[in-house]
């Protein structure tokens, strides 16, 4: 590992062409993050130039305050999100019900079709 080490210091090109795969695999491995990354520091800055356009004196304040707009409306749709997960899983298990007493009153096993 030493030799190895000592190689690649004294060739800095290898080196150089070494990192560069390493990151390009890197780069493969998180490309959707990366994506995502870059997609949010550019809205990020969208919003902040567009605030600091309209006002410049104010941006901060507002890039705060939209921030925090951001933050409750996610909380909201978080929570609407689990009630409606709720409600249809007591939906399911309702309806999973109503097929096994359907399934009984016609003499079916349930699960099985009978042919």
């Amino acid at each position: 590992m030493d030799t190895l080490i000592a190689w690649l210091s004294t060739h800095n090109i290898v080196l150089m062409l070494v990192i560069a795969v390493a990151v390009m695999i890197a780069y493969f491995i998180f490309k959707r993050l990366m994506k995502l990354a870059l997609l949010c520091s550019l809205a990020a800055l969208g919003v902040a130039g567009y605030f600091y356009l309209k006002q410049p004196g104010r941006t901060w304040k507002d890039v705060d305050e939209a921030w925090r707009k951001t933050r409750t409306s996610t909380v909201k749709v978080v929570e609407t999100g689990r009630k409606t997960y709720e409600k249809g899983k007591d939906v399911y298990q309702k309806g999973m019900k109503f097929s096994d007493s359907l399934d009984s009153l016609m003499g079916k096993e349930s699960g099985k079709q009978s042919e």
